[in-house]
């Protein structure tokens, strides 16, 4: 079997995702406290937490919905 943990998925990764992500890790460690402690695998990790806690909610369907328009590039 394979473990898909190891299996990185960066070239899934949409160019303008790539940014985003480097803009946000940025503009964080640009933050009093934060500087160059911050890693892009810290602000994906916060990102995904959050998208968790969206979904852990009884009525997740605004997120839902805005996967949905992600998918078709909305």
């Amino acid at each position: 079997t394979r473990d898909w943990s190891s299996d990185v998925c960066s070239s899934d990764l949409w160019p303008e995702d790539v940014e985003l992500l480097h803009d946000l890790w940025l503009k964080l460690s640009e933050t009093e406290g934060i500087g160059s402690k911050l890693h892009h695998r810290d602000v994906v990790g916060v990102a995904l937490r959050q998208l968790q806690r969206q979904l852990d909610q009884p009525d997740h369907t605004g997120i839902v919905d805005t996967v949905r328009r992600e998918m078709r590039g909305d």
